[in-house]
């Protein structure tokens, strides 16, 4: 959560978030800063998508729920945000950016994920994955 803006703030040509979770359920939640790093980040010229899960019918997770105030944020501040397909759950959390960082990890977007739980998550400077995980993130998102 500390470090993840200026990792965002490095970026130079694309960042794309594939989050399980991200909650924002009031302005001034710890959640805006990284927000506003990708509003930020869209304001330089960066390309910033955001993929987010959105609940399959049997699914407990209130995904879409979490997920909406988020959502209608950064659109609102035009950046491209959508939901993934209903049938798969997305339970992955990872930015990559400029297709040579990625961060991977278990934090999910939420005040617990940094301060309460025992999350734990990587900034990987690596082109390969960086590749991979954006490859994927691509697949999902025009699926």
């Amino acid at each position: 959560f500390n470090q993840l803006p200026g990792i965002i703030d490095q970026a130079t040509h694309s960042v794309k978030v594939a989050m399980f979770h991200i909650a924002f359920p009031e302005a001034g939640h710890p959640t805006q800063q990284l927000l506003n790093a990708l509003v930020s980040a869209k304001d330089r010229g960066v390309t910033v998508k955001v993929l987010l899960d959105r609940d399959r019918k049997t699914d407990p997770y209130q995904s879409t729920v979490i997920n909406t105030a988020a959502m209608e944020f950064l659109e609102a501040n035009g950046i491209e945000c959508k939901f993934d397909q209903e049938a798969v759950l997305l339970h992955s959390k990872y930015l990559v950016i400029d297709d040579q960082l990625s961060v991977v990890g278990s934090h999910n977007w939420s005040a617990g994920s940094y301060f309460q739980f025992d999350d734990l998550s990587l900034a990987v400077k690596s082109v390969e994955l960086a590749q991979q995980l954006s490859g994927r993130f691509d697949v999902m998102w025009t699926s």
